[in-house]
């Protein structure tokens, strides 16, 4: 846009630019033709005007945002600007000043803290890989470890974060590389809606493409994994791995059940907190064969080598007497080959079912999407005695598939004494150190 003295008319008026090549809108400044640097930014959705104030300072360019249009009036708009622009004629670099407060790692702790919707396993995910993979990592030509740098000079030298990616890729995988590199984003382009004057965001390469993992227990390996969950020690683990087959059930929502949630007279199941939060929150039918599975947990509530001297234990249906929240933390048996991961259990369930029952019945019991191919599609309902015959059908598929009874793969019912039971694994930390001694 032209220069010209702007009012409180002129800001009104004041409208984005058009590309000559596309013919769409493109962000457009109006600058101020008195109080050099001043100017009204449009931005191309033609809802958003900003503020700015834009001069040299010690050589190099610095954009500061003073406000937005119309919450800040014209009038104000330039009070602001030509007290700023007196500061900046004395060397006072917003860049800078603003650089030094907000790093990487003070930007992950805010992005953190507003993000309230993010389930806990998210959260612990992403402070994990950053303390893994980002956090400590250090250019090549030295310099500041990179949670201590700040954001703004990221957005200014993209090559580093590009530098990280090459670096975690060859120390830790494609995956790892993926992972550090969505931290840095997410967290970069949250706060970059707070700063119009700031580069694009440093990620600016393209992510690895990672092959989609398919593991499943194979066809004819049902009987083999039944067995082998027999020879799991700790009976509420045995349970958890039977009961998320059977169910497809996310493992984050699996470790979280309440017994408060299970509806016995009617057999369901309610997860309030899914995967997307409350918002998704849905009811399960519950198979003769999972009813099964947690009427032996109901037995191991009682029990105390279930949950130890921890009172937090005794409201969930998989208790751990060594996890600070009274629940099992992982479902992994990670040194049983003859095991899969938790996912490729909630996959096993997926790829059965696919044979036998609607497609749309999966998706309502996996907690998925429905993939609406038309407007009939949204007015689909889920309801509960449908699914319930869909849910009975893939249970008894499933057991047929395992060739090993029920009642042999959750083992007897256990009195909970330690002549009896022996001594369980806890499977925590401690519990891992006392597995790696004994050999498993």
């Amino acid at each position: 846009m032209p220069s010209k003295k702007i009012t409180q008319e002129t800001a009104e008026r004041a409208r984005p630019g058009v590309d000559k090549e596309t013919g769409k809108p493109k962000d457009s400044i109006l600058w101020d033709s008195g109080l050099k640097g001043f100017g009204l930014i449009c931005r191309k959705n033609g809802e958003t005007k900003t503020w700015i104030l834009q001069r040299e300072v010690d050589g190099s360019t610095a954009r500061q945002t003073i406000g937005h249009f119309p919450k800040m009036g014209a009038s104000e708009a330039r009070k602001e600007a030509e007290a700023l622009t007196a500061k900046m004629k004395e060397g006072f670099n917003p860049h800078a000043a603003r650089a030094a407060d907000l790093t990487l790692g003070i930007g992950l702790d805010k992005y953190l803290a507003v993000r309230v919707d993010l389930a806990e396993s998210t959260r612990r995910l992403y402070r994990d890989n950053f303390d893994r993979y980002v956090a400590n990592y250090v250019h090549a030509k030295g310099g500041k470890a990179l949670k201590d740098t700040p954001l703004y000079e990221l957005g200014k030298n993209a090559a580093r974060i590009e530098e990280l990616f090459a670096s975690v890729t060859n120390e830790f995988g494609k995956g790892a590389a993926n992972q550090a590199a969505q931290i840095v984003r997410f967290v970069y382009k949250h706060h970059l809606k707070y700063h119009d004057d700031w580069p694009s965001h440093p990620v600016r390469f393209h992510l690895h493409k990672l092959k989609p993992r398919k593991r499943v227990i194979p066809y004819d390996q049902y009987e083999a994994w039944a067995r082998e969950v027999t020879t799991i020690e700790n009976p509420i683990r045995r349970c958890g791995q039977l009961f998320i087959l059977l169910s497809g059930m996310r493992v984050d929502a699996t470790r979280k059940m309440r017994w408060e949630h299970i509806d016995w007279k009617r057999k369901t199941l309610l997860v309030p907190e899914p995967k997307g939060g409350e918002l998704f929150e849905f009811t399960l039918p519950l198979s003769t064969q999972m009813i099964t599975v947690l009427e032996r947990l109901r037995i191991y509530r009682q029990e105390g080598w279930a949950f130890g001297d921890n009172p937090k234990c005794n409201q969930w249906c998989f208790p751990s007497a060594d996890s600070e929240s009274g629940h099992i933390i992982e479902f992994k048996e990670q040194r049983r080959d003859a095991l899969v991961n938790p996912h490729a259990l909630r996959r096993t369930f997926m790829t059965r079912a696919a044979d036998m029952v609607p497609k749309k019945h999966i998706s309502f019991l996996v907690n998925h999407a429905i993939e609406e191919e038309n407007t009939t599609d949204d007015y689909i309902v889920a309801e509960m005695e449908p699914l319930r015959k869909s849910q009975q059908t893939i249970s008894d598929y499933i057991m047929s598939k395992l060739a090993v009874a029920l009642t042999e793969i959750l083992g007897p019912v256990h009195s909970g004494t330690k002549q009896t039971f022996g001594k369980l694994p806890s499977w925590g930390r401690k519990g891992k150190l006392m597995a790696k001694r004994r050999g498993e």
